[in-house]
């Protein structure tokens, strides 16, 4: 056996290969054996056959999958492996062609939610970074994909270290679905996840998006075709209904299930309430009883860690996915490692919104371009974090879906972090890009005692 990479600690060891049809199947036991005629090298580079055929690179953390790889004759070629754990595999351009253990990954999972704008690559880097289980990227629509689209091409993009990363497609051609399943498996996906849930009407009208829950035929065919595809978990999110009184939720659920989804991701409202009502976690119960073993994530209104236990037990899922929780505060996911909520004071909240700014220079650059597309993020984000409320004195909580009450500021800097009007996010946004003597002092609150509150987009799935 050959030396193993730096990035390679243990390995996995080739059992046996089975060989049927146009595939050689790879498998990987937890005993790590090894047959004798396999030859096996640790060269930090991922699994390879060389020669014309196909290169991989192993999901993180995995002690047995399948991979399968096309061959002509399997002898003639040299296997190379490694488990490429810890190892970055962002900027690969070829698949992982590995299925992850996707039952025991979504046991107590927390995801960080597909969201227009938000879910960019280094806010996703930061919530992975402080826990999130999987992190899945912007809604992409596999139309522009198709049509090479740059732009959208790059919401499917991972970074070199994200432990679990999602790409969530949005069509209604089977055919062209499947396309752009195979091209995010090949840039790096770990899941690929079909959008059935997003209410704008621009996506609606095209009959994309929540639209496809009045067409379950179809989300098999979608789900079907992209199966086909890939060797990739595929799943779907899904919203209850299209409108109010008239639930598909479980019908949608089946369909796709029958298509061969590997789980299903519920958002407990529907089209029609958009975010104006409460999640209904009893409704996503309905669902993991009718498609038990595939599993479930519930999605809506989890904004503290004692909600995440709440929302399991209400329902019966396996994990839960944080949208616009995870946009207020995004160490949600520090907290639901250890149940413990916190309350950062206003130097550990700036910290966290310096952490994206490094993450940010470093994905866009500090040039005056990187600079400028980093501040528009950064304001847009300062939207919602401005939105945080600390528990309140008596112990209760503040509601992700309630008005809460103003709390009492405790100190300056912290009634700045709570001001919504622009002047206040302009000039966080300084502080946090160029430094304190650069932001200057603080600008005074507006005169007439109300503050105008810069316009946010609510998450679109």
């Amino acid at each position: 056996m050959g030396e193993e990479g730096p990035s390679d600690p243990g390995g996995f060891d080739i059992n046996r290969i089975v060989i049927g049809g146009q595939a050689a199947f790879l498998q990987f036991p937890a005993d790590r054996t090894i047959q004798e005629d396999a030859v096996v090298h640790g060269d930090g580079a991922g699994v390879h056959i060389e020669g014309e055929d196909d290169v991989a690179g192993l999901a993180d953390g995995q002690v047995e999958g399948l991979i399968a790889l096309a061959f002509h004759q399997c002898p003639d070629h040299v296997l190379h492996l490694t488990s490429l754990l810890g190892s970055h595999r962002g900027n690969c351009n070829h698949s992982p062609l590995m299925s992850l253990d996707l039952v025991k990954l979504l046991d107590g999972a927390v995801v960080m939610a597909p969201m227009t704008k938000g879910s960019n690559l280094p806010y996703r880097r930061l919530c992975d970074q402080l826990g999130a289980t999987i992190t899945m990227g912007e809604m992409a629509l596999s139309r522009k994909l198709r049509k090479r689209s740059r732009p959208e091409f790059a919401l499917i993009r991972r970074s070199e270290d994200e432990k679990v990363f999602g790409v969530q497609l949005a069509g209604r051609d089977p055919e062209e679905m499947a396309w752009a399943a195979a091209l995010a498996e090949e840039r790096g996906a770990d899941l690929v996840d079909v959008n059935l849930g997003c209410p704008i009407d621009d996506m609606t009208r095209r009959g994309l998006g929540s639209a496809l829950l009045r067409k379950p035929r179809k989300v098999e065919s979608i789900v079907s075709a992209m199966k086909a595809a890939v060797k990739i978990p595929v799943t779907v999110k899904i919203r209850l209904a299209w409108e109010e009184g008239r639930f598909v939720h479980v019908k949608i659920a089946q369909a796709a299930v029958a298509g061969g989804a590997d789980a299903v991701f519920v958002h407990g409202r529907t089209r029609q309430s958009r975010y104006r009502r409460p999640a209904d976690w009893e409704r996503i119960g309905e669902v993991v009883e009718a498609i038990q073993p595939v599993p479930v994530v519930g999605n809506g209104d989890i904004l503290f860690p004692h909600e995440i236990e709440e929302a399991r037990r209400r329902s019966g899922c396996a994990g839960v996915m944080i949208a616009r929780g995870a946009l207020i505060k995004p160490w949600i996911f520090a907290e639901a490692q250890d149940g413990q909520a916190r309350d950062p004071d206003p130097e550990e909240r700036l910290d966290f919104g310096r952490r994206y700014v490094a993450l940010a220079k470093e994905h866009w650059g500090d040039d005056a371009g990187g600079i400028e597309r980093l501040r528009g993020f950064l304001l847009w984000h300062l939207d919602f974090w401005c939105r945080f409320v600390p528990r309140c004195p008596d112990g209760a909580y503040p509601k992700l879906q309630e008005r809460n009450a103003p709390f009492e500021h405790r100190s300056e800097l912290e009634a700045l972090l709570a001001r919504p009007d622009p002047a206040a996010h302009g000039w966080i946004a300084d502080l946090l890009i160029h430094g304190e003597e650069r932001a200057g002092s603080p600008p005074p609150e507006p005169e007439n005692g109300t503050l105008e509150a810069s316009t946010g987009i609510t998450p679109s799935g």
